[in-house]
């Protein structure tokens, strides 16, 4: 029987939720409280101790670590998922004479993966840092990565970095540089420090222009070079991620290989422009932007009508032609706002069954939405109540209709319950990233519905953006936002004004 029902209830997900979810006043006074005086507390960083300005930052697709289209990881627990997906590239401004580190002349740039590895990668990042045409095209180890470079941009440079070590070499190899390569966030993110002492890289403080060649691939001892051998043919690319300009696929440049005539793929760079006040915001002018979100926001509270209009309707659809299918009409009640209404059936079908992991998502979020009117101290209590829900609705899940419910129930409850109070702004970035891988799975099933999947991924990921945000996370919000807006660029503009206004918010906003 539920077997039966699995496609109505990724269809009922697909409004997302929209509920505005109520909390008491005290909680919310509390939070901005609490993070004014966090505010006023922080002291004032000197760049130079985080790394220098942002000079520019690069988001890279997310899943994209395989290659040319068909690499896949060592059977290994050495190289857990995502290990070598590079999703963020930040360059910053050179730093001279700093006060704060051990090194007071040097060059930061940091790089930050989907996934947590400590011994495993293997990184290349190859710099022509003049522009003047002079450098090399093969890669510092003729035939280890099994690719060449554009002749109009040979390096001058090139960082290898293996795990928590690397150096800095020029293409002539007389210059070698240790660099100081530490890693965080459960070795997710490798910030990397140049040392520019030496008289040849102080010309890195007047370029105003820098390209960049960045190669992950994976570590190995064995390999050429340290890469991990990924084929029986020795002109497939040990890449599993790169860095490409716009206009441009990792797959069609990994893809262009010829063993018959002997030809490798041509990797092109990507322009970082050196100075931040030189860097030319992604968006275009303010009267442009505000111009657009002015569309946006019509088009998004045309689509929110639409969809209670037809919450509504599908509500009235289920009582009359499937009075006895109390799970769905529960659904469509909660979908049309009908909370009360909702509630009562939900429980009704938790006394009937009470393994029902669609009853138990919608109940916890229900009870959370009660809070609202509760007193302070009776509303803790009954948020930690609809967590005990919301946290059995996703033991009991099994298929990804159910995923979906209960990923996507407790994430918008932690994404409205404040974050300084209960702390879980963290958990339901995890919960809306993982509805969202669920409704990739779904978009590449081949199924009719693939606009409607990817569009609700990219929401998914919006709102995971927008907790990760709310927990302090602003470089994974801006991967976040990032990917959605890739995800949509091609869909339908009013399908997903929603997600492209959410997008288009967050960088005006860190943009100023």
């Amino acid at each position: 029987m539920k077997n039966k029902k699995s496609g109505y209830y990724v269809h009922a997900v697909f409004i997302f939720l929209t509920a505005v979810f109520g909390i008491s006043s005290f909680f919310i006074f509390s939070d901005i409280i609490g993070r004014s005086l966090q505010s006023v507390i922080k002291l004032k960083t000197d760049p130079s101790f985080t790394g220098g300005r942002i000079a520019a930052v690069f988001y890279d697709p997310v899943g994209d670590d395989h290659g040319y289209g068909g690499l896949s990881y060592p059977v290994s627990k050495n190289f857990p998922a995502g290990a070598l997906d590079l999703v963020r590239y930040t360059v910053h401004e050179p730093v001279y004479n700093a006060q704060w580190s051990k090194l007071s002349d040097y060059w930061q740039i940091d790089l930050e993966f989907t996934g947590s590895l400590r011994y495993g990668r293997n990184i290349r990042i190859y710099i022509d840092a003049d522009g003047n045409s002079q450098g090399a095209l093969q890669t510092k180890t003729e035939f280890a990565e099994g690719v060449e470079f554009d002749a109009s941009f040979p390096w001058d440079y090139v960082l290898s970095i293996q795990n928590n070590e690397g150096t800095l070499q020029s293409a002539d190899g007389l210059l070698i540089v240790q660099l100081n390569v530490v890693q965080t966030d459960h070795y997710k993110k490798l910030a990397v420090r140049i040392p520019l002492e030496n008289h040849l890289l102080q010309t890195l403080y007047s370029i105003d222009v820098t390209r960049h060649y960045v190669c992950v691939g994976g570590w190995s001892p064995a390999g050429r070079d340290g890469f991990l051998d990924v084929s029986e043919s020795a002109f497939t690319p040990k890449l599993f991620d790169i860095l490409v300009p716009d206009g441009k696929t990792q797959e069609q440049v990994l893809s262009a290989w010829n063993e018959d005539t002997f030809e490798v793929p041509v990797l092109y760079p990507v322009a970082v422009i050196m100075k931040a006040s030189l860097e030319k915001s992604q968006l275009n002018s303010a009267e442009e932007s505000d111009e657009l979100q002015k569309k946006l926001e019509l088009a998004a509270a045309k689509k929110s009508g639409e969809i209670l209009k037809n919450s509504t309707e599908a509500y009235e659809a289920a009582v009359r032609e499937s009075p006895q299918d109390m799970e769905k009409i529960a659904v469509a009640a909660f979908n049309a706002e009908k909370y009360d209404e909702a509630e009562k059936l939900f429980d009704q079908l938790l006394m009937k069954n009470p393994d029902s992991a669609n009853a138990s998502a919608y109940k916890g979020s229900l009870i959370a939405l009660r809070s609202s009117k509760a007193s302070p101290l009776r509303a803790v209590d009954m948020v930690a109540e609809s967590y005990r829900y919301l946290d059995r609705s996703i033991s009991l899940a099994d298929d990804p209709a159910e995923l979906i419910t209960a990923f996507l129930n407790r994430g918008n409850v932690s994404k409205a319950v404040p974050d300084i109070v209960f702390g879980k702004a963290l958990q339901g970035a995890g919960d809306f990233l993982a509805a969202g891988n669920e409704f990739k799975k779904l978009a590449a099933s081949g199924t009719d519905d693939r606009k409607n999947y990817l569009n609700s991924a990219a929401s998914a990921y919006c709102n995971a953006a927008i907790c990760f945000e709310i927990a302090g996370k602003k470089e994974e919000a801006g991967t976040w936002f990032r990917e959605a807006d890739r995800m949509t660029a091609d869909l339908d503009f009013e399908e997903t004004s929603e997600v492209r206004l959410m997008v288009l918010r967050y960088f005006k906003k860190v943009d100023r």
